[in-house]
């Protein structure tokens, strides 16, 4: 890594004769080959707490803590999830299907009111939806009335109003109680 410091040095013209002046000129040029030295000779390594001596990285890599130092170490994918984006919601009255784990709903309901069913959350445990609202008008979000699905997180509400163009509510379905909660 290359860096650059700026050292600048007011010289006062009463009392310095140009061979002072110099002088000064040279040690400033001095100091400046020594740092541009230092930063261009350092590495991460030179900190105190990560080793990358021991293990060079690789690349895709990322610095992490081990306990005692930062070492370098390959990312796990974790586990996420691939959002499937269901077929967009144009009609009053739909029921949500869900594509996969995680669906994402874009209801585009103009100008029009709507209400749109959760599906059923039967066998559907830590499944996600995420629903967007792209309309100017109100988009009620139900629970099914076929379901047995009580409410709608903890409120004991049996909908949820996206009241605002853009707004997106997220929900996940807890099948032991019988509710959709809000992520």
């Amino acid at each position: 890594m290359v860096g650059f410091i700026t050292i600048r040095v007011a010289l006062k013209p009463d009392g310095m004769d140009k061979k002072m002046a110099r002088i000064k000129a040279k040690q400033i040029s001095d100091i400046n080959a020594t740092i541009t030295s230092v930063i261009n000779t350092t590495s991460i390594n030179a900190l105190s707490d990560v080793d990358t001596a021991t293990a060079t990285p690789t690349n895709g890599q990322v610095l992490n803590w081990n306990g005692t130092n930062w070492v370098p170490a390959t990312v796990s994918a974790g586990g996420g999830s691939t959002v499937t984006l269901h077929a967009d919601i144009t009609t009053n009255n739909q029921v949500i299907t869900l594509s996969s784990s995680e669906t994402l709903v874009l209801v585009k309901n103009s100008s029009t009111a709507f209400n749109v069913y959760l599906p059923v959350i039967l066998n559907k445990a830590g499944y996600k939806v995420h629903i967007k609202r792209l309309g100017t008008a109100n988009v009620t979000v139900n629970v099914n009335p076929g379901d047995a699905t009580k409410y709608i997180d903890f409120s004991g509400t049996t909908n949820f109003i996206l009241a605002s163009t853009g707004t997106c509510l997220s929900l996940v379905a807890n099948e032991t109680d019988g509710a959709w909660y809000i992520i």
